[in-house]
Parts: structure tokens; sequence; C-alpha cells
């Protein structure tokens, strides 16, 4: 940028040129963790150099035509400008991406939550129907058990349904507790 800067000093203008320059140095300085506040300050800083640079330029030498440096003191400020604003633009863009990523990131882990939420809802809905109805069918198993008094068949085949209610009863619960276990971490 500081050939750039001489160049144009000399007549030697590329504006398109220097933008790009400017811009990869925001770039740059994204890259190695500049805070925007920190990359301001870095360009402030060397324009500040320059500045110094011209005032000794022109103690060592007092005869320069003032129209000479009033031209030099433009192009130090367009210079200075321009820095900033390519800088300063690009970075602030990086700095919007990065932050549109990280909401992009977010909203989907909370689509994630919400879709874990709403299959732990469906879960314990159908876990609490599912026992419900098991528990139905024990309690008129074990009526009927209670009145048939005359087959062993008949008492064997309402033992079988409760056995096997039971065991679905003691699955669902065991889930059910998984997810409580699962839930607490």
């Amino acid at each position: 940028m500081l050939d750039r800067l001489g160049e144009q000093l000399l007549g030697y203008e590329d504006g398109a040129q220097f933008d790009l320059l400017s811009a990869e140095h925001g770039l740059h300085r994204w890259q190695m963790g500049y805070s925007l506040s920190e990359l301001a300050t870095e360009t402030q800083h060397l324009c500040r150099l320059l500045l110094t640079e011209l005032r000794t330029f022109w103690q060592i030498n007092p005869s320069p035509e003032p129209v000479v440096m009033a031209f030099c003191y433009e192009h130090l400020f367009e210079f200075g400008s321009q820095i900033n604003t390519g800088s300063i633009t690009q970075y602030a863009d990086l700095q919007r991406q990065a932050a549109s990523r990280r909401v992009d990131a977010l909203q989907k882990t909370l689509e994630e939550i919400n879709a874990a939420g709403k299959q732990r809802t469906d879960i314990l809905r159908h876990s609490s129907h599912d026992l419900r109805g098991s528990f139905g069918v024990l309690l008129g198993a074990a009526a009927l058990l209670e009145m048939v008094t005359e087959s062993d068949d008949e008492r064997k085949q309402l033992l079988e349904i409760l056995k096997r209610n039971l065991s679905n009863c003691r699955n669902l619960v065991v889930q059910l507790m998984d997810l409580a276990r699962l839930e607490a971490g």
C-alpha cells in the first residue's frame, strides 16, 4: 500500500489496485484475530507516521512550493481515507458473515433441541397410553381370574395374559426411567 501511495504521489495512480490492497489488509487483520478497534488504531498509527514523515521532509527541505506540499497532504489524506474504508469495510463484512454463521448454527441447534423435546413428549405420551392400556388389561384379567373357577385352561390363558402385560409394563417403566436418566445427564 505504501508503494501505491508513492506511485500516486509520482502521478501513476491506480485506485482500483489500492482498493483491492486495502481490502486484503482488512482480511489479513481479520485472520490474525484483530478486533475492529485494533484495526482502526493500526491504520490511524500508520497515517500519523506518514504525516510525521511528511513534516520531517518539509523541515529538511523548506523550499518546496506550498502547492506541492498541499498536493502531498491531499494524497496523504486520501490514502488514510482509502485504507480505512477498504480495510474496515472488508473487516466489517467478514464480521457480519461470521455473525450470520453463528446465528445459523444457533438456529440449527435450537431446532434440534425443539425436535428432541417434541420426540420426548411423543415418547412420554405413547408410554403413558401403553401403560394405561396394559394396566386395564391386567385389571380385567385379574377380575376374570377371580370369576373363573371351572377350567384350568382358561386360568392358564388369563395368567399368560397377566404375565405378558406385566412384562410390557415393566419394559415401559424401564424405558421411562432410562429417558429420565438421559435427561438428568
